[in-house]
């Protein structure tokens, strides 16, 4: 597995764009009344950051070109912990959203050029504990320890074999079913990850 999360991600982005647009139509009937009344050009405003404030000045949220040149933008809760994060970066987007903490809960990354999708949960020390992945030629879940070994990985690849590994608490495969060319088997290791003969 090397690396999911369309479905995820466009389901977000179609809430999100759903969301804008309530908010565009709630305002823009005011905006027809006053542009009727005052026709003017249209006004282009650029800058490489805005800041969202509410009514005392609070900064809420961010939208800012950070120094590689990506847009990236964050949304803060009460407290000023960053709790939303989205960003475009070369042709991959991500987003991760926080807990009140403001440590990563859940991540969502789609890579335009390997194809793929990921979604990943982490713990309360921002250490993955659940990805889901898909590229072009596989699809697979990782399940992970609190010390970030894997302990189960479930794989289907496109052209080849699908296969189950549970490890041990040090990480190593410790037995493996796989399905290849129609033909079911299954692999035990010793500790050191040597296969046993049967």
């Amino acid at each position: 597995m090397r690396n999911f999360g369309r479905f995820a991600i466009l389901t977000v982005m179609s809430f999100l764009g759903g969301a804008a647009a309530f908010l565009f139509l709630q305002t823009s009937s005011r905006a027809d009344a006053k542009a009727q009344e005052k026709q003017e050009e249209p006004k282009t405003v650029q800058s490489n950051r805005f800041e969202l404030v509410d009514k005392k000045g609070k900064v809420k949220g961010v939208w800012t070109v950070n120094d590689d040149g990506a847009p990236v933008y964050v949304m803060f809760d009460g407290s000023g912990k960053p709790r939303l994060v989205m960003a475009v970066v070369a042709s991959e987007v991500g987003m991760v959203i926080n807990d009140k903490k403001g440590s990563p809960a859940l991540a969502f990354a789609f890579a335009e050029d390997s194809e793929a999708r990921v979604v990943a949960l982490k713990d309360g020390e921002g250490n993955p504990r659940c990805v889901l992945a898909y590229t072009k030629d596989e699809t697979g879940v990782v399940l992970n320890d609190d010390k970030e070994k894997t302990a189960l990985s479930m794989v289907v690849q496109k052209a080849g074999p699908r296969s189950v590994s549970v490890a041990d608490k040090e990480g190593t495969v410790r037995a493996k079913l796989h399905i290849t060319k129609g033909e079911a088997a299954l692999d035990v290791y010793d500790k050191e990850g040597k296969k046993l003969e049967k």
